[in-house]
């Protein structure tokens, strides 16, 4: 497979070819950047800096998704990836007549921090899962100097 490769000062990050990109920049400090599958799963990265705390990050992106959809169930998460503590909810929920997984997880590194969504309908999730795993397992790399 073929891979793309994004880059903003700090932050980058390989992805699959195929996937689109869409970069923003809100703030000075702020970057939000997407990449899309051609079915429209997505992984996404908000860089957020160090005032923001990792909890209130999660919390937040958890919020948002229960404003826009009524049936979520939601369990927070604690976890490590690649020897870095992350934090966050795995949430399922439905979009019209498809359920959709997320994951949301949020992180420091370097004393930034950073929060992570990745979602994809239910049934191509644990296909999906590697990959998204390989696109933010490239960005820890890239963050920690690797």
């Amino acid at each position: 497979m073929s891979v793309g490769q994004f880059e903003h000062e700090n932050v980058r990050f390989q992805f699959p070819e195929n996937w689109t990109v869409q970069e923003q920049t809100a703030e000075l400090r702020q970057l939000a950047v997407t990449v899309e599958s051609p079915n429209g799963s997505f992984w996404s990265l908000q860089c957020l800096g160090p005032e923001v705390h990792p909890q209130h990050a999660a919390d937040q992106a958890l919020e948002a998704i229960e404003a826009e959809y009524d049936q979520l169930e939601s369990t927070a998460i604690q976890d490590e990836f690649s020897g870095l503590a992350m934090l966050g909810y795995e949430v399922d929920f439905y979009c019209l007549d498809l359920v959709i997984e997320a994951q949301i997880r949020s992180f420091v590194a370097e004393g930034e921090t950073y929060l992570l969504l990745f979602q994809a309908e239910n049934r191509d999730f644990s296909e999906l899962q590697p990959v998204f795993s390989a696109i933010t397992l490239s960005l820890v790399r890239s963050l920690l100097g690797e």
